[in-house]
């Protein structure tokens, strides 16, 4: 369970359902991506395959500084945007 300032956060019924939906796309669109870039990896030569290399490198460290924005929602344990949820107000619980 995480609180955040004086509140649990938790997923709200309905952002949880659209937070699903956009999973879900965005899921089709890696696989899609991925049989792109097999095609591709069999024409291309071995020069490129070390700047592709390169570029992914610097992806990963994009990912990283972005997971400071997600707050861990206790039901379901998913990083989630602040916007994407509801918040509960709590006087009792704690971390």
């Amino acid at each position: 369970m995480q609180i955040w300032g004086d509140h649990i956060v938790s997923c709200g019924d309905s952002s949880s359902s659209k937070a699903k939906k956009k999973k879900k796309k965005k899921k089709k669109k890696k696989k899609k991506k991925k049989k792109k870039k097999k095609k591709k990896k069999k024409k291309k030569k071995k020069k490129k395959k070390k700047k592709k290399k390169k570029k992914k490198k610097k992806k990963k460290k994009k990912k990283k500084k972005n997971k400071k924005k997600y707050i861990i929602c206790h039901e379901c344990k998913r990083g989630r945007k602040t916007t994407a949820m509801t918040v509960i107000s709590t006087s009792t619980q704690q971390q």
